[in-house]
């Protein structure tokens, strides 16, 4: 296993694939327990190996030995291994439809130099947007910016403060993202007032360092990790891999303070968001609502209805349901609990509504976050 577990994405390919290897009975060496080194494997030694291929020389290493290889890595030119990685598209998609839900109309994306991944996580983005596409404003920085730190700020941050405001951003990766965040308190820029933000890859060492908390694509590290040891049995078995790289779904979006919000123009129906956010908890039906906010019931479901699109029963089931996936992934509370909080009367009724929108129960969506962070 030829895997840094430099962050917690990596960290979880690497559980994925010792998991998976204790199942099957190998017996498993690793670079990062200083095990092995790369460049003094032989073929007679090793089976086969599991790499996490980011520089071409690690590639040619590799190539020379002549072992059964699977790259978890990057996309570095011609392929000589098969791969297995996250399906990137997907994940530009899953921030686009967040920002969406959110109610944006104008959007930022940050990407990170000239990666493939970073372009396909863009190309879903855009094509996610459809027609709004065209309100997107695209900026490309290094992801490293060592030597030229104050240079990249500078540009990013005259970048940020000529986006028309609100706008959803999406930062192709937690890295260039929590730099935004900092940016953006230097800037006066409210997040997710002005911004709202999204990442991706959950590592949680950036999110310790963010101003804010971060809101996050979840990448399947396990899923990779498992998939990667399967797919070199089969190979060691006598197998030929298919040609194209095995991409694997994001596994959601945990949401956090850098996008709990809703934008809309109306000044009016944004007080009535905010109340129903405030109160969110008290099981609010849509005449309370109004009562709450001093108004019709009709003159709440017109403002609705002509700024959003849909009625006010359908957005409280919307906030309900964010708020019930953010109290999932981030806390242990009983079901009984978690409905209590999102404005449902029992941990049944929590059940069957979040099954129903969701696809999945609630058990099932928690512990698919839990097997990522374990």
């Amino acid at each position: 296993m030829l895997i840094g577990p430099r962050t917690s994405f990596e960290r979880r390919i690497m559980h994925g694939v010792a998991r998976r290897a204790r199942e099957l009975g190998w017996e498993l060496l690793s670079d990062a327990w200083s095990d092995i080194s790369a460049t003094g494997m032989q073929s007679g030694e090793f089976s086969g190996a599991i790499a996490r291929i980011d520089r071409p020389e690690l590639k040619q290493s590799l190539a020379e030995v002549g072992l059964p290889v699977v790259n978890v890595g990057r996309d570095l030119g011609p392929q000589l291994f098969p791969r297995i990685s996250c399906d990137d598209v997907a994940i530009g998609r899953m921030a686009a439809e967040h920002l969406l839900e959110r109610n944006f109309w104008q959007f930022g994306l940050l990407s990170s130099g000239d990666r493939r991944s970073a372009r396909e996580r863009q190309r879903g983005f855009l094509a996610r947007l459809g027609e709004l596409a065209s309100r997107a404003h695209c900026l490309a920085t290094p992801l490293d910016w060592s030597g030229q730190y104050n240079r990249e700020r500078l540009r990013v941050e005259e970048w940020l403060a000529q986006m028309p405001r609100p706008f959803g951003l999406f930062v192709v990766n937690d890295i260039l993202a929590r730099r935004v965040l900092q940016m953006a308190q230097s800037l006066g820029l409210r997040v997710p007032e002005d911004c709202a933000v999204v990442g991706v890859g959950d590592f949680e060492l950036q999110n310790e360092l963010a101003p804010i908390p971060l809101t996050t694509v979840v990448l399947p590290g396990n899923e990779i990790g498992r998939r990667a040891v399967d797919l070199l049995q089969r190979m060691i078995d006598g197998s030929e891999p298919r040609a194209e790289p095995e991409r694997i779904a994001p596994i959601g979006i945990i949401h956090r303070r850098s996008s709990d919000t809703s934008a809309v123009a109306d000044e009016q129906l944004a007080g009535v968001l905010a109340y129903l956010r405030a109160h969110l908890g008290e099981g609010l039906k849509v005449s309370q609502l109004a009562a709450g906010v001093n108004a019709s019931r009709r003159w709440v479901e017109g403002k609705f209805r002509e700024h959003l699109g849909r009625s006010p029963r359908e957005v409280i089931l919307q906030y309900q349901m964010h708020r019930a996936r953010q109290i999932l992934v981030e806390t242990d509370w009983p079901l009984e609990l978690v409905a209590r909080r999102c404005g449902l009367s029992s941990a049944q009724v929590l059940s069957r509504v979040f099954h129903r929108e969701q696809g999945v129960p609630p058990s099932v969506y928690r512990r698919r976050f839990r097997e990522q962070d374990e």
